[in-house]
């Protein structure tokens, strides 16, 4: 197996159709793709120096371990973590994506690969914060860093996530509600009709544009009562990356955004993603009205979002990180995401472990857009655990 290590966006991008290849065939997650990884690579790349650690058997690609390195310093301590593409900025489940058959090589080579750079000081923590819990090959990862002779914490329940699993009609999924979800469900849907709200759903190209500045819109208006103007105004870096990843996805038909209309103009909607049999919501907003508010016209958009993944045939509905109890109410299960730190043993994991614990009580009071996670940082105390 031939390893090689991918330093500039440059790099990566002759790497496309071979990548495409190994996301089929592992049946990776949306940000797994190509497009999501060299998309945030275009945006941050510049920012942070990237370690994409690739894997070739026979010339072809058969694992990516996509990294980069993050500096961090609250006076006197610093440090430099290694860390998954995407975790900064993008909210997302991050993975690495290994071709079936090739997982107990690629893994070791990986962990032979971190084990060498934080013993060289190149990095001094690799921090693996958002991948599903229930994951064989971060297991195994673990495992064999833990030979290599490092500190491996695991928190098995870093932040709630919600899944729905989808019948094939959406009578169906009605009659899978308790009674009072689906009585309060079907009066918050007829109300809408009632007053002449109509609902569309986008998919094509042509469609992007208009669709996402009125979410853009509707995504402001609807964090304007916690005080902020949610992701776009709050991250730049993440505007840019949405507004060059959903032109690019959607060419692809891996992109939705479902709205609600009433008078001509569009007064809630959201966005989300399709791979195979599974649908995420990305993202939502609603006006402000009282009125609309009075019908729910929030859970009536998520709930159509349901619908239309059903319509497509998807098997799974992924609500993606947060405790948000309305996702409980309209018939998802949780399970968690979860996070993995390396670092050495000896006098350094001192300084590891205090400034990660410093950066969890500063991430607690300056997250802006996603306040159910602060709510889960909250919930769960600070600092590493087993």
């Amino acid at each position: 197996m031939e390893q090689d290590v991918i330093t500039s966006v440059e790099g990566l991008l002759p790497l496309e159709e071979q990548w495409q290849r190994l996301h089929a065939s592992a049946r990776g997650n949306i940000f797994q793709t190509f497009d999501w990884t060299a998309t945030w690579c275009q945006t941050y790349g510049e920012q942070f120096p990237l370690r994409i650690l690739v894997f070739r058997e026979g010339g072809q690609l058969v694992a990516v371990f996509p990294f980069f390195l993050q500096r961090l310093g609250l006076f006197p301590i610093r440090i430099c973590r290694l860390r998954l593409v995407g975790e900064y900025g993008v909210f997302g489940e991050y993975l690495p994506l290994v071709m079936p058959g090739h997982e107990t090589e690629a893994v070791g080579r990986a962990a032979r690969y971190l084990g060498s750079q934080l013993r060289s000081g190149a990095c001094d923590v690799v921090d693996f914060a958002n991948h599903p819990a229930a994951s064989p090959l971060m297991e195994t990862l673990a495992s064999r860093m833990r030979g290599e002779g490092f500190v491996v914490r695991q928190n098995s329940r870093w932040m709630s996530r919600y899944l729905l699993h989808l019948p094939a009609t959406w009578e169906q999924y009605l009659g899978s509600l308790g009674g009072k979800e689906r009585k309060d469900l079907n009066r918050t849907l007829r109300r809408l009709r009632d007053v002449g709200a109509s609902v569309v759903f986008l998919s094509k190209p042509e469609e992007c544009f208009r669709a996402m500045s009125d979410l853009e819109r509707l995504h402001a208006a609807a964090w304007q009562t916690r005080g902020n103007g949610g992701h776009f105004i709050a991250d730049d870096g993440f505007a840019t990356f949405w507004r060059a990843i959903i032109p690019r996805l959607i060419r692809k038909g891996m992109v939705w955004f479902t709205f609600y209309e009433l008078g001509g103009e569009r007064i809630a909607g959201a966005q989300g993603f399709i791979v195979g049999e599974t649908c995420c919501g990305y993202i939502a907003g609603r006006s402000l009205g009282r009125t609309l508010q009075t019908l729910g016209i929030g859970k009536a958009a998520t709930a159509q979002c349901i619908a239309a993944a059903i319509r497509r045939r998807c098997s799974v509905f992924d609500f993606l990180g947060g405790g948000h109890d309305y996702k409980r109410r309209l018939g998802a299960e949780q399970n968690f995401i979860a996070r993995m730190v390396v670092y050495p043993k000896g006098v350094k994991r001192a300084a590891v472990v205090v400034l990660l614990i410093a950066l969890r009580v500063r991430f607690f009071f300056r997250v802006i857009a996603w306040q159910s996670i602060v709510g889960e940082v909250a919930r769960r105390g600070f600092g590493p655990k087993a």
